[in-house]
């Protein structure tokens, strides 16, 4: 079965003839730069050197049995349900692959794409560049970010009629690829809200992962990032029956032991007399290699063991931090005893901030970017300053007393990449990365764009996204405990559950700033009583009629709202440049309650 082009604008019809021009350019020797966007022409050189065949039939190899309860399955198989619920003008098809590109799951919401893909993106096949090409499944794997291809940027003749966007799924905690997942679609399906969801889709994989799927995985994710933030990064694999997981520095080393196999050896070293035993053990696989298993006890139960790995850490470590013994989160809470996405990020910026020379803390607007790294910053012992980034355009100078720690700069969204000083800006960021223990930069990211400048990924070692609050809904209660500096306990206190339940429904575009405004007035009109709905502002205290909105959808919501403030309200140029006809645009206004 084949989709043909009737259903395609001028303009649709127009660029497919341009890259096909493009690609047609490409096979013949010349050089198509400036015909076609950055990445993919990566993606079709990389093809080409592969000697992919671009009109062959597309044929994938078969992988390993696939495991239908892996823990990337049962963190994917929710979000993706979810999805294509959202997705109720699209019909769309989904795949979801591991670390080793392999297909482990697919989705198909139109017979048509099933029979279609039917025999060539099976379960268990390989999806790799060097292969089929350019494709949003294998290049996704490639690039490591966000992709898009609409139509003949695919490498393969036999994709020009469908479009896609796909995402890696990192893992929050240890910043590995564990994945990726791809939403595909005819040609005439328009992209420009696909990136963002994808993104967003992949994120809460991401998260999930994180979060295990039982007590005793969070309580093996704690004591991994407990021990993460203790001293020079080392290779460390976290392990139990069900999870596996490996810090960047392990996944780069080859254990040659299964997981089955790795586990064996850590309930075998920790065992003593029949009963679990907290002792650190050092042992030697027969394979030669020397680990040191640190094992995870609750109460009397093994529930998993940490994993180092002997030899030195991966060439990417940096300069330690001062103070690296003493990493307590001093004005953070009690790290030990946040089970959450809150708390994860938290962990994640003091782990990262301890051994990165560069980090982006990036997000919404007000979603406390600078809180989270100036107060990683300051429990690590870094003494910090802080500029802006426009400041550097006008010769920005570090103090002399802080030339060896840190500098914050903030807001380097506000510089784009046509400002006439912007080759100033990258000059200076290099410079003061040689000259300081820890960069920082913070970025706003507006919810249309979706992902990062590609000229800011590469100028950070790392990268820490800020959720914003309407991505953590449920964790509004642990914000507002700390806002007031009390433990969740005595939430009570502070706020009644009618006002706490009216916030968790409504959409805080202000962040973490609005919901500190609304809790300061609320406040003061209650006075010695807990905040009640009838404190709380207008928008908020009145009971909604419509339905409460996914994740997903807040996030397309929230992506098109940007697009309209972008383009002052005019609906057609909101509609054009998201790249959907003005019925579908009214359409999804009116579903996500948009006035």
């Amino acid at each position: 079965m084949k989709i043909n082009e009737r259903g395609l604008s001028s303009s649709q019809r127009e660029s497919l003839m341009q890259l096909r021009k493009a690609r047609e350019t490409l096979f013949q020797g010349g050089d198509p730069s400036g015909m076609v966007r950055p990445e993919i022409l990566r993606s079709w050189q990389r093809s080409f050197r592969a000697g992919v065949s671009p009109s062959a039939p597309l044929e994938l190899f078969r992988g390993p049995s696939v495991d239908l309860d892996s823990s990337l399955l049962l963190a994917g198989r929710p979000v993706i349900s979810e999805f294509l619920d959202d997705s109720i003008d699209a019909q769309v098809f989904v795949h979801l692959l591991n670390r080793n590109g392999q297909i482990v799951g697919r989705w198909a919401k139109s017979d048509m794409f099933d029979e279609l893909l039917g025999g060539i993106c099976e379960i268990g096949s390989i999806v790799e560049e060097e292969f089929v090409g350019t494709s949003v499944l294998a290049t996704v794997m490639e690039e490591k970010r966000t992709v898009r291809v609409w139509g003949p940027e695919h490498y393969n003749e036999a994709l020009d009629m469908l479009s896609g966007a796909g995402a890696p799924i990192i893992h929050p905690g240890t910043g590995v690829v564990l994945g990726a997942i791809s939403v595909g679609c005819d040609i005439t399906v328009p992209l420009g809200l696909v990136s963002p969801l994808v993104t967003q889709a992949a994120r809460d994989i991401g998260t999930a992962l994180m979060m295990g799927h039982s007590r005793a995985d969070r309580e093996l994710f704690d004591s991994y990032l407990q021990v993460e933030r203790r001293g020079r990064r080392r290779p460390m694999i976290a392990i139990n029956s069900r999870v596996r997981l490996s810090n960047v520095e392990a996944s780069d080393r080859d254990t040659h032991l299964s997981h089955a196999d790795l586990w064996g050896i850590v309930q075998k070293a920790s065992i003593d007399g029949g009963l679990p035993s907290p002792d650190i053990r050092e042992i030697q696989t027969p394979q030669g290699m020397r680990l040191t298993v640190r094992p995870v006890i609750s109460g009397k139960e093994l529930i998993g063991g940490l994993v180092q790995l002997a030899g030195e850490g991966d060439a990417r470590e940096q300069r330690a931090a001062p103070n690296p013994a003493d990493l307590t989160a001093t004005g953070l809470g009690d790290m030990s005893t946040e089970r959450s996405w809150l708390g994860g990020v938290r962990s994640e910026a003091e782990r990262i901030l301890a051994k990165a020379p560069s980090c982006l803390v990036y997000g919404a607007q007000q979603v406390g970017k600078y809180t989270v790294a100036r107060r990683a910053l300051d429990a690590l012992g870094f003494t910090v300053v802080t500029c802006e980034a426009t400041e550097l355009l006008d010769g920005f100078l570090i103090p002399s007393h802080a030339v060896g720690d840190c500098l914050i700069v903030r807001h380097l969204e506000e510089i784009s990449e046509e400002h006439d000083n912007f080759p100033i800006l990258k000059r200076a960021l290099n410079d003061i990365a040689r000259r300081v223990t820890v960069l920082v930069g913070t970025y706003r990211l507006a919810p249309a764009e979706g992902e990062l400048p590609q000229w800011l990924e590469p100028t950070f070692d790392a990268h820490l996204r800020v959720p914003s609050v309407s991505e953590i809904a449920q964790e509004i209660p642990a914000l507002v405990a700390e806002i007031y500096g009390i433990g969740i306990e005595e939430i009570g206190t502070i706020i009644d559950d009618g006002a706490l339940h009216a916030i968790q429904e409504r959409s805080l575009p202000g962040n973490v700033e609005q919901l500190k405004r609304v809790l300061l007035r609320a406040s003061t009109i209650a006075g010695d009583r807990p905040i009640s709905r009838a404190e709380l502002p207008l928008q908020l205290r009145i009971q909604s009629t419509a339905r409460r909105l996914s994740p997903l959808e807040r996030v397309e919501r929230d992506a098109i709202s940007a697009v309209l403030l972008a383009n002052g309200g005019n609906k057609v140029a909101a509609a054009k440049q998201l790249e959907l006809s003005r019925s579908t645009f009214y359409r999804r206004l009116t579903h996500l309650g948009i006035a």
